[in-house]
């Protein structure tokens, strides 16, 4: 039987700071990667990025939790960037930027009434790892706590361009406190989805699989999209 084999590749990994961006989200994930795995990722802030030449340099650049302001050089930079054959990993929020340049198209599931039910600060969801698809690489079993913060839920992705290697289980209540209606949202929603576009591609995590650094659960996840995001 012939295998379908692929390159490996020696991430060149940059993350997004400053202006726009999550302080503690860009914390966590800058701390993670160079105190436990020893990769020292270049910081560039979209100052930076708009006058650069070129980001080829770099096979894999983090947006976590940011906003790239609308019609900002930065925008077209990292959407020509990821076209070409780069890795764009987003958390949360990050989505928003890739959804306006055509990138990605995310839609998010509508929110219930702003009220105290309606609030979650943190608390553990189950889901399901395809450990077939790059993402799930090295796990042995097929389910994963995840840290949930926050109301936001993703709808189900259509195209043949997507694929959802992570997803909430039917039934993912685990731990902490979450009204019903929040609970259905999330129910079977996507908490991974992965867009091709061009020769890349874009890895969005509903939420930080690696919160605050010590979500230890979530780190071979996110290191999978950073060794073998260009598997997708």
């Amino acid at each position: 039987e012939k295998l379908d084999l692929a390159d490996a590749q020696l991430p060149k990994v940059a993350i997004v700071t400053g202006n726009g961006m999550s302080g503690t989200s860009v914390g966590e994930i800058w701390m993670m990667l160079d105190n436990q795995y020893g990769i020292s990722p270049t910081r560039l802030t979209i100052e930076a990025i708009a006058k650069m030449k070129s980001l080829s340099k770099y096979n894999v650049i983090i947006v976590a939790d940011g906003v790239l302001p609308r019609k900002h050089q930065s925008r077209t930079k990292i959407q020509e960037w990821a076209k070409a054959g780069g890795t764009l990993i987003m958390t949360k929020e990050a989505h928003r930027a890739a959804n306006g340049t055509g990138l990605t198209q995310i839609k998010r599931v509508a929110e219930p009434e702003k009220g105290v039910e309606n609030v979650i600060k943190g608390m553990i969801l189950n889901a399901t790892i395809d450990t077939t698809s790059p993402l799930g690489y090295g796990y042995t079993h097929n389910e994963l706590p995840l840290m949930k913060v926050g109301i936001t839920a993703y709808e189900n992705p259509v195209g043949e361009n997507v694929v959802v290697p992570l997803r909430y289980t039917a039934n993912p209540y685990l731990s902490g406190y979450i009204s019903q209606v929040n609970l259905d949202r999330f129910a079977s929603s996507p908490a991974a989805i992965v867009t091709k576009c061009g020769k890349g591609r874009v890895i969005h995590f509903a939420d930080s699989p690696v919160f605050r650094s010590y979500w230890y659960g979530g780190n071979k996840m996110f290191m999978n999209a950073v060794y073998f995001g260009h598997l997708y």
